[in-house]
């Protein structure tokens, strides 16, 4: 009996929880930049920023308010811009050479590993094969070795059994030529 899932995976519905979240604060975002926008078109101030007046403002005064920006009309940075150094932003004469000549480094320097492993590899291989072949060799000649000393020991063996073969029938021939010449006598 086979238990259905009842919850869904927990980190999904974590995942999930945390998108909703974000959606909702963005909204709540947007809504308060549309009222503070509202707000400021009915000509109200928030109470938080400070127009300048045109007493204060820089520069000629013969420019028309509407040339110049006011703060709610630019956007708001939502977060402060990381401060690169300048040989980030500007070009540098030398800056490819240099990439280019650390690339063929790097490169040249992976493909020597490379070729040093593959080297190393077939050096094993060529190891492991001469130590195979001398073992196969070594055992040809045991078994050689064992071979010529069972023949031997089969010669040895066999050649006794031949020997005393022949012996006996060696005697017994003799005891033939003997048997006969003594019937050829009694007939005589």
């Amino acid at each position: 009996m086979s238990r259905a899932r009842k919850t869904k995976n927990p980190k999904r519905r974590r995942r999930e929880r945390r998108k909703r979240i974000l959606r909702e604060y963005c909204a709540l975002v947007d809504q308060e930049a549309a009222q503070a926008d509202g707000a400021e078109q009915d000509g109200a101030e928030p109470p938080t920023t400070a127009l300048p007046s045109d007493k204060d403002a820089p520069g000629p005064e013969n420019v028309s308010t509407a040339d110049q920006k006011t703060p709610s009309s630019e956007k708001k940075r939502r977060c402060k811009h990381r401060k690169l150094p300048d040989r980030l932003y500007h070009y540098r004469p030398g800056k490819m050479e240099r990439q280019y000549l650390g690339l063929q480094r790097r490169v040249t320097s992976a493909v020597d590993d490379k070729v040093a492993q593959g080297s190393a590899a077939l050096d094993k291989w060529k190891r492991d094969a001469s130590v195979f072949m001398d073992k196969f060799k070594r055992k040809g000649e045991e078994e050689r070795e064992m071979m010529k000393r069972d023949l031997n020991r089969v010669r040895n063996v066999h050649g006794v059994r031949l020997e005393s073969l022949e012996n006996r029938i060696d005697t017994l021939n003799k005891r033939v030529r003997e048997v006969r010449e003594k019937c050829y006598k009694l007939k005589d």
